[in-house]
Formats: C-alpha cells, structure tokens, sequence
C-alpha cells in the first residue's frame, strides 16, 4: 500500500485493543493487512470517535455496522482530521494499513498509517471494479433445486425482487452478473455465474404467466441466464469474505461485492478478466 502514490494522512497506535478481544485475533492478523475507518456517533466518550475494523462496513449499507466486529480507535487526540472526511462522506479517499503488531503489548498492540488516496487511482480502482463488478445471492437447498430446475426446463431463471419503498433497494441493472451459491452439507460451495439479461416489462417474452409481468407491492421480475456453473469449491478455497458473511447475501443481490473477491470467484470460474468487457 505504501508504495502506491498516496499521501500519508496520519500514522498512530490504535487505541482500546485490550477492550475488543483483539488477542483472540492477533496471530490472523498481518502486518499490511487492509483496515477500515468508520465513525462512531454513539461513543459518548468522543464526539470525533472513528473505529478501526478488518471488516469493511460501506459494502453493505442497507445494515447498521456491528461497532463490536472493531480492533479499537484512532486515539482522541489524533482523529479529528479522519472523522472531519468521515463526516463529509468521503471515507473512499481514505485508504489505512496495519504497520507493526506488538502482541505482548497492552499499550500499542496494533500500529497504523492512514493515507489519502489520489484522484488516478480512484479512477483507475472505479473503472476496475465497473469491469470485475459481482453481487452474489445465497440460495437454500431447495432454491438451489428450484434453480437448477428451471434451468434444465426453460434455461434461465425468473425471480420477483423490490419491495417497499422501491428507492431504498440496490437492485442489479440489465447486463450486471450475480454468483448465486449453496452452502451444501458436505460444506462444498455449489456456485453458478449469471446474467441479468431482462427486467419489468422485458420480461414478457420469457414468461407464460403474463400475470408475473405486473409489479406487486413493489416486487417485479428479473431473468437471469446461466453464463459458467455449476462449479463446485471446496470450503477452505471459496473467497473468504463470501465465506465469512454468507448470512448478508440472503435474499435479493443489492450489494456489489469487494474487488478482491470479484478477483478470486472469476479465478475459481475459470475465466480470464481481461476478456471481460464492462
């Protein structure tokens, strides 16, 4: 991370380590491993309070941040600058890294450098994660039968997503690809790649039912064609993120996944980025 053409914002000790079970973790925990900023509006010991997290909390902005899943605080008398761009909403120009780990330590057990980040690569990371770009959708036993079902019958699959109010969901747009995935009993990944291909209207060719077009309490249809799958993945090589969080991809695919894993299921798919074309 250093050495990319960043300007170093800020470099400290993170703060209340031995209050957030930080020794259960520290031997997964690696000198330039990734942190995340996020501010605390609730700490009533510090009105500029910004938490330090392995976990990236903007992925999924539909669901408060867990303030417990965090490492400790940038120390009070260093975080007004980082909480300022916080509160601006620019927490994506802010990149940090872990420096030093110091396990026997209760005082500094974690060092880290916080950066600003420079307008090329926050170009050049937009127009990465446009290309790579994955949501992914956790599917039960029986939608995974559904699934694979429909896809043996018709070849695609249909499915009624929104809900209200309709502008609080992130839902995909025509073109986007969702990895959906079942966890199995023998703990291997089942994993399919699709496209959206068809949504509201445009779906009409696609359905018999030519009820299923109309939108009901918010909900209106979606086709996705199968593009590589299934595929299955052992538990100890699926992407780890995906992995850690799958409770968050029940459900609708409203969030974009971190680049790092779109990297990692393209790999496990077998297929060659630089080919892609968005």
């Amino acid at each position: 991370m250093e050495g990319k053409d960043r300007e170093k914002l800020l470099e400290c000790r993170i703060a209340g380590t031995s209050y957030h079970q930080v020794d259960d973790i520290i031997d997964q925990i690696h000198e330039g491993d990734e942190v995340f900023l996020v501010r605390d509006y609730n700490n009533e010991y510090d009105n500029h309070a910004v938490a330090v997290t392995l976990d990236n909390p903007y992925l999924n902005m539909l669901h408060e941040f867990d303030m417990t899943n965090i490492l400790g605080y940038i120390p009070k008398q260093e975080n007004k600058a980082v909480a300022t761009i916080l509160d601006m909403g620019w927490h994506h120009i802010l990149a940090a890294e872990i420096t030093e780990i110091h396990p026997k330590s209760d005082y500094e057990k974690l060092r880290i450098k916080v950066y600003v980040r420079q307008k090329d690569e926050l170009l050049a990371e937009e127009e990465e994660q446009a290309k790579l770009s994955l949501r992914a959708v956790n599917m039960s036993d029986w939608e995974a039968s559904e699934l694979e079902e429909d896809l043996c019958l018709k070849g695609f699959v249909h499915f009624h997503w929104g809900g209200y109010p309709l502008d609080m969901h992130n839902l995909p747009e025509k073109g986007q690809r969702v990895v959906f995935f079942n966890h199995q009993t023998n703990d291997d990944f089942k994993l399919y790649l699709m496209m959206l291909v068809a949504t509201g209207m445009e779906c009409e060719p696609f359905l018999e039912d030519k009820d299923e077009l109309h939108t009901v309490d918010d909900c209106y249809p979606f086709i996705f064609i199968n593009i590589k799958g299934p595929i299955l993945v052992k538990e100890e090589d699926m992407d780890a993120y995906i992995r850690n969080h799958e409770d968050d991809f029940i459900g609708q695919a409203e969030e974009s996944l971190p680049i790092k894993s779109c990297r990692r299921l393209f790999e496990l798919f077998d297929i060659d980025t630089d080919w892609l074309d968005r």
